[in-house]
């Protein structure tokens, strides 16, 4: 600590008010930030000589300074500590990461024509949303449900409103094809409100009311109504066999937590209507705050007053939580409803919590047998490419194009716990010849340690080329004009191509590694995520770039007139099954310049 902070002086100018302190190291850094309803009393229990954890203690020893803000309420702290964690992320915080907003399912009920998507983010409030869902995998499975037993359109209204014919989608007999008007309005939004009531968890009510019609369409021959109808009744059967039901109804959440040595996972199960819609699993490493009421204050935080997307009134905790009535008002004054925190001791919301508490626990253990396995493998790499210092942090290169064309250079990254994607980076290669993967790699290699040397940042233990002796010794002599000392190593997957008979140069010789071993499995697992991550990064590129290019070759249609044209349209495809009348709607699209449009991609 330094000498200059004289902790016992500090405390005693400290005011007994509510507020935030922010503890400081001796680089300026702040280290943790934490709220208390007496400022004084709370600082004074770092510094007392009452018995304190190991973190506590090494906290304590790496204050040089200590900053206050006082605030008129707890509350006011409570969202000031938020805040400020959010902004500095401390070492000793407790803190998740940032996650994009759950996923829901949205609707368009204000269309004529509703059609579902999946949907993040804003909403528009003339539709109807259900969610959220722990995962995309669960709302896009259930949109996937929905569209086989409604058989409800996706298509987005540009499209809808140009088409002229049935998609693949009706086809496929997921669509009723409303855009051709082969279903009636009535009809087809008689099928969404079945959806809906879907949605609302009112499957067993739709099922009779199937049920009925089947027998009906059965009695007046109708047979192909009949089948249709009695097939809607067998995808409905098989969702409500694979659904938990709870007997509480209505919409709930319940978060159950696992402590491990090194981390905490937090288990959030979603109930919507009485049912399980899944779960989510989130962990992150234990600090100063790993105490249960800590993180879980941190995760509802994040989760319900951060995100602010759930209509969620209740959730159930499995620990208790500090501060709890603070946290309920907080949230319900950003939700503009009353939401409640229940720490609950016995009944159905017990098991559920349990069941949770299992889930989180079962979670963390598969994650401490796959951090094990990458620490042995880490270890057994070091050994077999004879690295004196401790292998910590491997980057590996690839690169993809197609047929030399919108080349794009992956680089990502691992650790002792497995890859870190936070750290993984993408490169567009520009002005080199296509095809030539050797200036691609060059270029890469210098743009990503050219700015961890101007930034001053660590260089990795290990790097990674996946190419033969050629493009190592093209990358080695760009490392010696940077200076740069990590040992450098390719991977060759060898005129067979097959798996496991890779060769790994090093310098001037071949490795005698194993493939099939340890090392040589970390190997190819790290090479296999780089080629994945530079191909669907090359794919975004592509994607991009084709759509750009068949309109910036328009005369006369520069960036203005190419946005408002996806806009309206939402596609290449929808624009080009437009007529000029149709396109000329357009705001600043005139009749001479829709018919160039038309020409343009009649064409190409």
């Amino acid at each position: 600590m330094c000498t200059e902070f004289n902790p016992s002086k500090f405390c005693k100018k400290v005011t007994t008010k509510p507020g935030v302190y922010q503890m400081i190291n001796n680089n300026g850094k702040i280290i943790y930030i934490g709220k208390a309803k007496n400022l004084r009393n709370r600082l004074r229990s770092y510094f007392n000589n009452s018995s304190k954890t190991t973190k506590v203690i090494q906290l304590v020893r790496n204050i040089s300074n200590i900053e206050i803000v006082q605030t008129n309420s707890e509350l006011e702290a409570l969202i000031l500590e938020h805040n400020l964690i959010k902004k500095h992320r401390p070492k000793y915080n407790v803190i998740f990461k940032d996650d994009k907003s759950f996923p829901y399912i949205e609707i368009t009920t204000s269309h004529d024509f509703p059609g579902i998507y999946f949907k993040r983010g804003s909403k528009n409030k003339s539709n109807q949303y259900f969610g959220p869902y722990p995962n995309s995998y669960g709302a896009r499975n259930s949109i996937t449900i929905i569209q086989k037993a409604f058989k409800l359109r996706n298509c987005h209204a540009s499209v809808f409103d140009n088409r002229s014919r049935p998609c693949l989608q009706h086809q496929i007999n997921r669509c009723t094809a409303p855009c051709v008007d082969k279903i009636s309005k009535y009809d087809y939004n008689f099928d969404v409100n079945r959806a809906i009531q879907f949605l609302q968890g009112k499957t067993r009510l739709i099922i009779d009311d199937i049920s009925k019609e089947m027998i009906t369409a059965s009695n007046n021959k109708e047979f192909e109504r009949a089948a249709h109808l009695r097939d809607q009744i067998i995808d409905l059967n098989q969702i409500i066999k694979t659904q938990i039901v709870s007997n509480k109804k209505g919409d709930f959440d319940v978060i159950g937590m696992a402590l491990g040595d090194a981390n905490v996972c937090v288990s959030n199960m979603f109930f919507r209507n009485g049912r399980l819609m899944g779960s989510k699993q989130s962990i992150v490493k234990l600090s100063l705050t790993s105490d249960l009421s800590n993180i879980l204050k941190a995760y509802i935080l994040k989760n319900y007053y951060d995100i602010n997307t759930s209509q969620v009134k209740t959730i159930y905790v499995g620990a208790k939580l500090e501060n709890k009535q603070l946290i309920e008002s907080l949230i319900a004054d950003r939700l503009n409803f009353k939401f409640r925190i229940i720490h609950p001791k016995q009944g159905n919301p017990k098991k559920w919590i349990d069941l949770s508490n299992d889930n989180a626990s079962h979670t963390l253990e598969v994650k401490n047998i796959e951090m094990k396995k990458y620490q042995s493998q880490f270890h057994e790499l070091r050994k077999q490419c004879n690295i004196s210092h401790k292998l910590n942090r491997i980057e590996c290169f690839d690169i993809s194009h197609t047929s030399g064309n919108s080349a794009t250079a992956s680089c990502v990254v691992f650790n002792e716990n497995g890859p870190k994607k936070i750290s993984y980076r993408k490169f567009n290669i520009n002005n080199v010849d296509n095809g030539d993967d050797y200036a691609a790699l060059r270029q890469a290699f210098t743009r990503r340690y050219q700015r961890l040397i101007n930034e001053t940042t660590k260089m990795p233990d290990l790097i990674i080329i996946d190419g033969g002796k050629g493009q190592l010794s093209s990358i080695e002599e760009i490392a010696n004009q940077l200076g740069i000392t990590t040992p450098i190593i390719s991977i060759a997957k060898g005129r067979a191509r097959k798996r496991g008979a890779e060769k790994i140069y090093f310098k001037n010789t071949i490795l005698p590694i194993d493939m099939s071993k340890p090392s040589g499995l970390l190997l190819q697992n790290i090479r296999d995520e780089s080629h994945r991550f530079a191909i669907t990064s090359h794919r975004k590129r592509r994607g991009k770039e084709s759509i750009s290019s068949s309109l910036d070759i328009i005369p006369g249609v520069g960036p203005k007139r190419k946005k408002s044209l996806l806009k309206h349209f939402g596609s290449i495809g929808g624009i080009q099954s437009a007529s000029i009348q149709e396109i000329s709607k357009v705001d600043g699209i005139s009749n001479n310049i829709a018919q160039s449009i038309q020409n343009h991609l009649s064409s190409s």
